[in-house]
């Protein structure tokens, strides 16, 4: 739950005087909290208006009643006489199964131009998908909206088509494609789009659009219409611009763009951590949906989470390497859990996949499916390299394919995947690959799981 209040004492980095505010402030010191006298979790505590601070904490394990919440800064302690009631919950723990109230909070789509665009579901350029992926899964997007090209008035065009989705969230990143036209146009457009959302239940997240190189002056109108416009209506807004511009020029800084109108893998990655520095309180943390070893029975895929490597060749059983060249290493982690480790050594794609077919078991055609994991990469581009992991869905005559993550070159420090679908019709098998190239290039999974939402 969040809790608001004022006199919290000081933020670690100060507000700045004389601008909007935008974003979250951690607070200078912790925050502690109890619920009838039980520790509850403090997930973050940080100023998120003028004068107001908020407390997300995480409810402990205690029977349904009526308990006073106290919460606790540098020895000031909250007032007296609160109360908060708790009710009959939702099980957390099931492996494989996102929460359902965590997803009606955090089901987010990415609604934009070119900025925002993806040919697959995870692919590393769009920060979107870096956004997922960083967040561990936190912010769920169920959908990516961004259509080359595409102005204000076409994006407004599309917006029922997000409405049709269903999300909790929306982010709205565009106005690139119209600079050069007119201004009152471009905030008619978003003002619409924002009211369809709010009339629809879904929380708009405006955006201030990155550089472009040599458009200073008009991205600046823009961005400064969209702020003031977020800020009247009380809207939370991303400052792009601030993250990925040369304060000197207003251009891209050269890390960030390629070609001046949008951003690299790193500009992306970027992109990413803005949006969850900035928008993190609206969303609600998500209770682990990894399997473990007493869930195996539950999970489609052989080995369930990687569990061992009987014949001692470094592979998980039930895996199989069917291309490329490196090295390959399955051990546990401090905490147990068992990686499985493959480097490539750069002669060509390293590849480790498991297949599975339908069967009382498993699945059959229209069942809803789960594929969770664990991942981390490290040294991706080296040599040109990326690391991949999809889901084949080989049909008679045909194969689908579900990209958890695709082409990636930049490191993972070790994240979550969720990502459901639906087996579509003569469906023979479900292929799962993994793989990396590049000299040197390293994936790691973990705690795979297949999991039926159907059965």
């Amino acid at each position: 739950v969040s809790v608001f209040g004022t006199g919290f004492g000081p933020t670690v980095n100060a507000v700045p005087a004389g601008v909007a505010f935008t974003g979250a402030y951690d607070l200078a010191s912790s925050a502690t909290a109890t619920l009838g006298g039980v520790s509850a979790k403090v997930l973050f505590a940080g100023r998120v208006a003028p004068g107001l601070d908020q407390i997300n904490i995480l409810i402990p394990s205690i029977p349904d009643g009526d308990y006073p919440l106290v919460i606790s800064v540098n020895g000031q302690v909250s007032q007296p006489d609160v109360f908060l009631s708790v009710g009959p919950g939702v099980n957390t723990s099931t492996p494989g199964i996102y929460n359902p109230i965590a997803k009606a909070h955090n089901s987010t789509v990415f609604l934009g131009d070119s900025i925002s665009f993806s040919t697959q579901d995870y692919v590393n350029e769009n920060w979107g998908s870096q956004t997922f992926i960083r967040s561990n899964a936190q912010v769920l997007k169920i959908g990516d909206a961004g259509v080359p090209g595409n102005t204000t008035a076409q994006m407004l065009a599309r917006v029922e088509d997000v409405v049709a989705l269903q999300p909790a969230n929306c982010v709205l990143l565009g106005g690139t494609n119209d600079l050069g036209g007119d201004p009152f146009l471009t905030m008619a457009n978003i003002d619409r789009m924002a009211k369809t959302l709010q009339q629809n239940g879904i929380r708009p997240i405006l955006s201030l659009i990155p550089p472009r190189d040599g458009g200073f002056a008009s991205v600046t109108a823009i961005n400064a219409a969209i702020q003031e416009y977020a800020v009247s209506n009380g809207l939370p807004y991303l400052d792009f611009f601030s993250a990925l511009a040369d304060p000197a020029t207003g251009n891209y800084l050269p890390q960030y763009s390629a070609d001046g109108i949008h951003p690299s893998d790193v500009g992306a990655e970027v992109m990413a951590k803005k949006f969850l520095e900035s928008a993190r309180r609206f969303f609600m943390p998500v209770p682990s949906f990894l399997p473990t070893a007493s869930h195996a029975e539950r999970n489609i895929l052989g080995a369930n989470t990687l569990l061992h490597d009987l014949d001692g060749d470094g592979l998980a059983d039930d895996w199989a390497i069917t291309g490329g060249s490196g090295s390959l290493t399955f051990a546990p982690d401090a905490d147990g859990v068992n990686w499985e480790s493959i480097t490539s050594d750069g002669s060509s794609f390293q590849i480790a996949r498991q297949f599975i077919e339908p069967g009382p078991w498993s699945f059959s055609d229209g069942d809803r499916v789960a594929f969770v994991g664990r991942v981390k990469l490290s040294n991706p581009a080296q040599g040109g390299g990326s690391g991949t992991i999809n889901v084949n869905i080989i049909q008679r005559g045909g194969v689908s394919t579900i990209w958890p993550l695709a082409g990636w070159t930049t490191n993972i420090d070790d994240d979550a995947l969720y990502h459901e679908f639906t087996i579509p019709p003569d469906t023979l098998s479900v292929d799962i690959y993994v793989g990396v190239s590049g000299a040197g290039a390293n994936i790691r999974i973990a705690q795979f799981g297949l999991y039926n939402l159907s059965r």
